[in-house]
């Protein structure tokens, strides 16, 4: 042996003493403690054979191979599967057999006469011949391999120098070793029945255990022994290919774990396995053979001492990772992002959409099917693995729970409006772990909920919550006063509950992954479609302007870009149409959310004093608000809001199951208002039950439901009033859109006797004057504005058909045809709109007609209905005649049907006669006249009616006339006595004490209907506020009655 290699061999020796100097005290079996006993020595001595960790099948052969360094196996002398056992004929004497079995094993030889003898090894066993744990051969010099030469002969042969020259690594080396020794085990335990046979069994034993200890050593320092440049440090990934290809079994693993951690060394050894599997899983899609990776990562995950060992495993769940680093770099992040979206694999839509635009629907329904069958599969691989390591050991399920609420906190800003793909979680991880964690919670989310009394309501409380709200908004309550709410720990009694852990965690993740995707492609589908109308308009500009032109060329490239950029796009929205349309995914949610208003019902109960459970309807309004309720965040309710929405756009995405306690908890909500400071989440849960008044299966739950019976016409009321300020600069137009929603449901309800009972109850209360009184505001707007748009249509409409238009420059062309479809867009919503209310206003005053008929309300709505009349009968009629009225929503006829029945509704009311007679602006006989004639022409109204039209006609004539000579018999009123809004002669002057200023009381109710503020200088008022002026009220009469007796003294002087 040259000196160079003796000082290699003793440097590696003294590496291994350092090792064995670290291991557990008390063992003896390191590589430097001292050498084991021989075979013959009892067995109490020998090292027990290795325990299996588990007793699990090996997983399928069609793995991929976790990265490796690139060698090759000899297969003749190398081959780990089928070995020739030394047991076999006639039984040899022990220490022949076992020369044999360990040359078989460890490939090596001691006969120099044997190309695989190691010469060195021969020479240093024959300087100690008087050795007693040295066994030679009778009569000769040539040692003989024992159980007590195993580690040595192990030195020997990894210390060769060829080997960094050998087409085989260390490990691949070790484990074939390590198969060998199991075989001929195998072999000889069951056909061996030498006397000796317990002795050959724990040489094999002893191999065995030495032979995984080495492994460990390899892999903790893989340059200690020389072999070839690529295979230093690929030994984790070795190993894993073994198990996966079933080379080795399951128990190996536990073997190898059990000593490394006997060692200390599970960080050095053990780590590295997991961390290779994952990163072989890293680099999986959804098409690719990722399913003997789940199921070797399902079976081996399910062992308890492998599930504290994943627990153990330091990227398990790290922290100051920004989210994309954490989906990639933690040891779940890979299993769990393997992704059905086109945004995270563009490869899925080569594979299922390639040429999405040129495709038949029949085709991308097709491809719909086939991702999602193949997102089904790789979900249910997900959960199994998850539910494996869950069962398999508490600290691990205990980890896992952190793992998602740390990816959920690092995630937050996932729900914003704007979301940046580049620096979140995928679409895939968080549907992957949404989907997971709905499959976790079944068990206590389907009805009757017999476990929703697990659910903590204090959990955001606890400090060991798995869930931090603190960057949520809440619904009613500050970020101050959530942060005192949330420090305050004084609820907390114990360790938060499994249920209580995976409930709130699937709240959070359903914010930011499932439902977070619903609202993502709802904006996306929206710009697709836009974004494909552009490239329509584009092909029809190629074909009519650039036709054997020479931009033609030009055009058709920028046709291809525009096309390939569509078909990208559209290939995006069919992949999440896999997954937002997935009715067995979304009947999970459903199920979820039903439980989620359940509890949600149950905690405002509760703080509320009533018992559980309750007999509904749920009696509301509640009188205090609930704690729990007001710091919880804000997107619990919503993101149900937002579910429902979805679902109900989509008359193939209605699941089958109930929707009763989201229609309860909606109506709770509306009627408690206060408990909720956004309006528009209020708004949004009206908005769902105008969606589900276009189902017909919904509409007998909403209507009949015992809480929408007796609470769900006063709520709807209170919020058509109360989003008349709503806090922003849209809201205006928001309140539009939020009242055609009321008025639609209104509508739907009215025809059922409970809920007509229930509106003229509600018109006994001040609430139903406010609103009559929104109820006409918006229509006057909304019928001018349509009006007006309709007029501005006509104009457009006619300069576009004109002769010389084609000659005009092409923008302005394009500028008019851009003004005529703004134009008509708002139209269609104005008239949309104002028809609604229009129809609202009619049913309900035939009914119901005294709030029409108060003081504060009748001029205004007489100034307004004359107002429309006139321009739907009056000179200026023809201006609204448009091609294809309907496509505006506008029907002149009906519209003027409704006019006339609220008109014909009132008419038996005097007040209503006089308020008509009062608007000089506006009342004209003959548009009555005219407008009986067209009604008469179309059969709109019976004969009877035109002729109490006709009647109701003349008593206004007769009142204009009676107001006539009032006026002429007042002559000049004082100004002192005149109203400084509208200028008339008070009636009931009253002090507002905010301002000083005196106006009729008249005039200030109907301006507190809809803004309880003094006009004059803005501060808060109420009409209780008011002073009755009895003074001036006095002068007034007085004056009136002067006057009057000057009056008919004229006329009697006249008369004589």
């Amino acid at each position: 042996m040259g000196d160079d290699q003796e000082r290699m061999r003793e440097k590696r020796l003294a590496r291994l003493a350092a090792l064995g100097a670290s291991s557990p005290a008390g063992t003896s079996t390191s590589p430097a403690s001292p050498r084991p006993q021989s075979p013959q020595a009892p067995a109490s001595t020998r090292p027990a054979p290795p325990k299996p960790v588990a007793a699990a099948a090996p997983a399928t052969p069609t793995a991929p191979s976790p990265a490796r360094c690139p060698v090759s196996r000899d297969g003749s002398s190398n081959s780990l599967n089928s070995p020739s056992s030394p047991a076999a004929g006639p039984p040899k004497p022990f220490e022949e057999w076992a020369n044999l079995a360990l040359a078989k094993v460890f490939q090596v030889s001691l006969d120099p006469a044997n190309p695989r003898c190691i010469p060195s090894l021969v020479d240093e066993l024959k300087a100690e011949r008087d050795n007693p744990e040295i066994v030679f051969r009778k009569d000769t010099d040539q040692p003989l391999l024992s159980a007590s030469l195993v580690e040595r002969v192990l030195v020997a042969r990894l210390s060769l120098p060829e080997n960094a020259t050998r087409d085989q690594s260390l490990v691949d080396y070790l484990l074939g070793c390590y198969v060998r020794a199991r075989d001929i085990k195998t072999n000889l335990v069951a056909k061996s029945h030498a006397a000796d046979l317990p002795a050959r069994v724990a040489v094999l034993d002893q191999a065995g255990f030495m032979l995984v200890n080495y492994i460990g050593i390899v892999i903790n320092l893989p340059d200690m022994f020389p072999q070839p440049e690529p295979c230093i440090g690929a030994g984790p990934g070795e190993i894993i290919s073994a198990l996966l290809n079933g080379t080795v079994e399951m128990d190996f693993l536990g073997t190898l774990i059990q000593r490394a951690t006997e060692y200390e060394t599970k960080d050095q050894v053990v780590y590295p396995l997991f961390n290779s599997l994952a990163a072989e899983v890293r680099g999986q899609k959804v098409g690719g053979q990722w399913m003997p990776l789940f199921q070797f990562f399902q079976t081996i995950a399910g062992n308890p001492a492998v599930a504290n060992v994943i627990a153990e495993l330091p990227n398990f769940c790290p922290t100051g990772l920004p989210p994309k680093a954490f989906e990639l770099g933690t040891f779940l992040g890979p299993f769990l992002r393997m992704s059905g979206f086109g945004f995270d694999d563009p490869d899925l839509i080569k594979t299922y959409f390639a040429d999405a635009t040129d495709r038949s629907q029949v085709d991308q329904v097709s491809g719909i099917q086939s991702l999602r069958m193949a997102v089904h599969h790789l979900q249910n691989s997900q959960y199994g693995a998850l539910m494996a390591m869950i069962k398999a050991s508490p600290v691990l399920r205990d980890r896992i729970l952190h793992f998602f609420g740390a990816a959920l906190k690092l995630n937050e800003k996932r729900s914003g409006m704007h979301m940046d793909l580049n620096t979140v979680a995928s679409f895939g991880f968080t549907q992957n772990v949404s989907v997971a964690l709905l499959r976790l919670a079944e068990p206590f989310m389907l009805p009757p909920y017999a476990k929703i009394g697990l659910i903590d309501p204090h959990y955001l409380r606890n400090p060991e919550r798995k869930v931090d709200v603190a960057g949520w908004t809440k619904m009613n309550a500050s970020e101050q006063e959530a942060a005192e709410y949330y420090q305050n720990e004084a609820m907390v009694t114990a360790k938060p509950n499994f249920i209580s852990d995976v409930f709130y965690l699937t709240l959070g993740w359903l914010h930011i992954g499932l439902v977070r995707t619903l609202t993502f492609y709802n904006t996306y589908s929206k710009d697709l479609a836009d974004r494909r109308k552009q490239f329509a308009q584009l092909q029809r500009d190629h074909a009519e302007r650039f036709a054997n032109t020479p931009q033609q060329a030009m055009s058709e490239v920028m046709l291809k870009r525009y096309k390939m950029q569509i078909d990208q796009e559209l290939g995006v929205k069919l992949t999440m149409d896999a997954h937002v349309q997935d009715v067995e995914t979304l009947a999970k949610v459903h199920q979820f959310y039903s439980l989620v208003a359940a509890w949600l019902i149950r905690i405002l109960c509760t703080d509320n004093g009533v018992a559980m459970p309750y007999r509904p309807p749920v009696p509301v309004p509640f009188e205090r608000e609930s704690a729990v309720f007001k710091h919880l965040p804000e997107h619990v309710l919503e993101d149900i809001t937002d579910y429902c929405q979805f679902i109900l756009r989509f008359d193939r995405l209605l699941v089958q199951e109930p929707f009763d306690p989201m229609i309860e908890l909606f109506i709770v909500i509306l009627a408690n208002p206060a408990f909720v400071k956004n309006p528009y989440l209020k708004a949004k849960c009206c908005e769902v039950l105008f969606f589900m008044t276009y189902h017909r299966e919904l509409m007998l739950p909403l209507s009949s439901h015992p809480a929408s019976m007796a609470h769900l016409i006063p709520a709807l009321l209170r919020l058509y009033v109360d989003v008349e300020i709503t806090g922003v600069s849209s809201q205006f137009y928001d309140k539009l859109n939020i009242r055609y929603n009321i008025s639609h449901i209104l509508k739907c309800l009215w025809n059922m006797p409970v809920h007509r009972s229930k509106v003229k109850d509600m018109s006994r209360h001040d609430v139903f004057v406010r609103f009559v009184n929104m109820m006409m505001n918006d229509l006057r707007y909304l019928l001018d504005e349509a009006l007006t748009k309709l007029a501005e249509i006509h104009v457009l409409q006619d300069e576009l058909e004109a002769p010389d238009f084609a000659q005009r420059p092409v923008q302005e062309q394009q500028e008019k045809r851009q003004s005529l479809a703004a134009a008509e867009r708002q139209a269609t919503s104005y008239m949309s709109l104002g028809n609604q209310t229009l129809d609202t206003f009619s049913y309900i005053s035939k009914e119901i007609p005294d709030p029409f008929l108060t003081p504060e309300i009748i001029d205004r709505l007489a100034a307004m209905l004359d107002f429309n009349l006139a321009a739907l009968v009056g000179p200026k009629c023809t201006e609204l005649k448009v091609r294809d009225p309907e496509k505006y929503r506008f029907q002149p006829k009906q519209l003027l049907t409704d006019l006339v029945d609220v008109y014909l509704n009132l008419a038996h009311a005097p007040e209503f006669v006089r308020a008509v007679a009062r608007d000089g602006r506006s009342y004209r006989r003959e548009w009555f006249q005219k407008a009986a004639g067209v009604m008469v022409r179309t059969g709109a109204k019976a004969s009877d009616e035109i002729e109490r039209l006709a009647a109701f006609v003349d008593q206004v004539d007769a009142a204009v006339k009676a107001d006539e000579e009032e006026d002429v018999e007042l002559g000049e009123i004082p100004d002192e006595f005149l109203d400084p809004l509208m200028y008339t002669l008070m009636e009931d002057p009253v002090i507002l004490p905010t301002s000083g200023q005196t106006v009729d009381r008249a005039t200030i109710t109907g301006y507190l209907l809809g803004e309880k503020r003094d006009p004059f200088n803005r501060k808060e008022l109420a009409i209780g506020d008011v002073i009755p002026n009895v003074e001036l009220k006095a002068q007034i009469e007085a004056f009136k009655k002067e006057a009057r007796a000057k009056a008919r003294q004229v006329r009697e002087m006249d008369q004589s």
